[in-house]
Order: C-alpha cells, then sequence, then structure tokens
C-alpha cells in the first residue's frame, strides 16, 4: 500500500466491449460504497479485490451496472489496461474461488477515473469478490483503487483479497498497522431475479471405490476437482484430482479408487467460464490445470533431454496458437526470416533465437 495525494474527478467509460453508455431504469442499488472517500488508495503487485455482501431489496440479485474508481499516475506512457473480475467466496477459507465474470483487458487512463459496466444481465450471490488486475504498470508507474467507508447500501468486511504471485489468495488487514478499513470504492445495481445454485459435489462409496458426485450450475466452460486430507493451509495442501471441460449436461461422476480407503478426506468443486476467443480462426483456450511434461524413459527413439518427466501446473488459462507460428506470421511483425527451409510462407518458422521468439511474442500481445 503507498498513500497518495488524490487528483480529481471522476471520467464515466465506456469500454471493456460489454460496457454501454445505457443503464437499465428500474435497477436498484444493491451495493454503494461511494459516500467517503478516506483520502488513501491501495496499490496492488496483483489482482486484488473487495469482498462484499449485497443490500437494498432482497429480490434483486441480477446485476445490471457495476462501478468502480480507480487512479492510475499521471505518468504512465498509454499502453496500461486493467481487467474487472467477479469471484464466488467458495474457495479455500472463504477466498475468491470460482470466477463467473470476465470483462476481459481494457484502456485506462491517468487520473481518478471511474469504470461503468452495464447491460450484465448477471445472477451473482449475496456475497462475492470483485477484483482488479492492472496491467501495463512498468517502472514508476502505479495503478490502484481508493479506500471508501462505510457503504451505505451493503456491507464489507474491511479486508481486501490479493492474489499473492497469481496463485494464492490472502485477505489483507490494514487496521493492526494503523491503515483504513480495506473498503474501496463500488457501486452495484440489480434487478429482480434468484441467485445462481452453487456448485454440489456428493461422495457415495460403492464395492470398494469412491464415487465423486458432481453438479454445476453451467454446461459450459472449464471445472476442476480438488481434494486434501486437512482443512486447515488449504492453499497449499489442495491436490487437484480432475481438470478438463464441463460436461454438456452439467453434471457427472469420477471415481476415485485410490483414496477409497482414506479416513478422512475434503474436496472442492471450481468452475471458470471460457473467455470469448479474440480470433477463433487462429487461437485455441489453454486452460489452467496440470499436466505431466517429458516423455518416459521406455519411449522408443527418445532423446536424454526430453526427462526426467515433471508435472506442471497452469494456475490461469491463457489463448495459444492453434498451429505453429509460420514464416510469413513472423515475418509480418518481425521483417525478417531467420528460417533455412524457406520458400514457402506457411511452412513453420525455425532458427529462431530464443531473444527473437520472446520479442515475436511481446509485439504479437501487444497487437
Amino acid at each position: 500500500m503507498k498513500r497518495v495525494t488524490p487528483f480529481g474527478g471522476r471520467l464515466a467509460l465506456a469500454m471493456l466491449g460489454i460496457l454501454t453508455l445505457a443503464a437499465s431504469a428500474s435497477a436498484g442499488v444493491v451495493f454503494d460504497n461511494s459516500a467517503n472517500f478516506l483520502a488513501d488508495y491501495c496499490f496492488a503487485p496483483d489482482e486484488f479485490g473487495d469482498q462484499i455482501q449485497l443490500g437494498g431489496d432482497p429480490s434483486e440479485r441480477v446485476l445490471t451496472r457495476f462501478e468502480f474508481q480507480y487512479h492510475l499516475s499521471f505518468n504512465a506512457s498509454g499502453d496500461e489496461k486493467a481487467e474487472l473480475r467477479f469471484y464466488r467466496n467458495d474457495g479455500p477459507g472463504g477466498a475468491p474461488g470460482t470466477m463467473f465474470y470476465d470483462s476481459g483487458l481494457f484502456a485506462i487512463t491517468p487520473g481518478d477515473n471511474t469504470v461503468t459496466a452495464q447491460d450484465l444481465d448477471l445472477p451473482v450471490p449475496d456475497t462475492f469478490t470483485w477484483t482488479v488486475r492492472f496491467n501495463g504498470i512498468e517502472g514508476m508507474e502505479n495503478a490502484g483503487l481508493p479506500f471508501y467507508n462505510p457503504p451505505t447500501v451493503g456491507s464489507s468486511p474491511g479486508t481486501y483479497w490479493e492474489k499473492t504471485g497469481g496463485l494464492h489468495w490472502i485477505a489483507s488487514d490494514l487496521s493492526a498497522s494503523g491503515g483504513p478499513p480495506a473498503n474501496f470504492e463500488a457501486r452495484a445495481f440489480a434487478i429482480a431475479g434468484s441467485p445462481p445454485p452453487m456448485p454440489a459435489l456428493s461422495l457415495v462409496r460403492t464395492n470398494g471405490l469412491l464415487i465423486l458426485n458432481y453438479s454445476l450450475q453451467s454446461t459450459q466452460g472449464w471445472m476442476q476437482i480438488f481434494r486434501t486430507d486437512q482443512l486447515q493451509n488449504l492453499s497449499s495442501s489442495e491436490q487437484p484430482v480432475y481438470s478438463g471441460p464441463v460436461p454438456p449436461s452439467g453434471s457427472g461422476s469420477l471415481v476415485l479408487s485410490n483414496w477409497a480407503e482414506s479416513p478422512r478426506f475434503f474436496f472442492r468443486l471450481a468452475e471458470y467460464p471460457t473467455p470469448a476467443n479474440p480470433d477463433p480462426s487462429n487461437l485455441v483456450w489453454i486452460p489452467s490445470g496440470t499436466f505431466v511434461m517429458g516423455s518416459p524413459p521406455i519411449e522408443p527413439d527418445r532423446f536424454p533431454d526430453e526427462g526426467p518427466q515433471s508435472q506442471v501446473a497452469i494456475s490461469r488459462g491463457f489463448w495459444m496458437g492453434r498451429t505453429e507460428v509460420t514464416q510469413d506470421q513472423f515475418q509480418a511483425l518481425m521483417s525478417f526470416n531467420p528460417s533455412q527451409f524457406n520458400g514457402n510462407g506457411l511452412l513453420p518458422v525455425e532458427g529462431v533465437q530464443w531473444q527473437d521468439a520472446t520479442n515475436y511474442c511481446a509485439r504479437l500481445t501487444a497487437h
């Protein structure tokens, strides 16, 4: 956290691809923490945000609009972006777990500004966490969220969640060091509707096998199941049991024969929506999860540098090219072709140095 002086008013931004100028006239205020600025900001290097308890009319739980304020330093270079996300608090110890909304990256501008996400039509639970992840913050630049307190509609616990190292959520309480209540400026508007059902898990022991039945609220996206033997230090003790696409029916079963005799175990189910593909003809979605990297020692024609095998965890999904980078694609961005076997631009590019490969990825991401 760093204290700075506020720089002035708000600027409503129409962005995110799904942000529009019109709001639903019938929507009620279900959360409002915009009345009392505490003249302080929170700057965090990772994704962070506020857990909120909705108030207002309890029948209004279909979110139509969400607003939050941010600050970006005036020395910003112009390529800074941010991303808004909503999570259920179904993770270990009540931490953010299942993500049910992701805005995608949108541009931000220097000063104190307000982002307005509208026409959401998004069913939400009574309690959830909204987070922001800033992107492109370099050198002496900084971006953060202003502290406001107390909320006039709904409530917030006075702590904020931060995803340390992009892996594990921790709850930060600044009051012990004399800091302000860690609640951020935000407003939420909703219309009548019911909160979405929670993902469900049940265990059945049959013929010496443990069968885990699951039911999700959606029929698309990605799912993961985690297992642990303890309810403390869950973030470090959890082991992935299954990772794969949500079945078309939204439910299924998993046989866990290895743990049929375990005296005690706990499971957690998480759902992850697959974001819209920005380039369907060239990109595929690689979800978070685990895989074994390397080839087994008994594989024919195996080279020694293909091992040893190790389990690799992908903490967050990403888009990846459907095919190897072609010579035409590399030439278009880098203005040269290092390939020895050239003459056909559709062939994979080869002979690429490490630095050129990373420069290509950086330029491609910037586009």
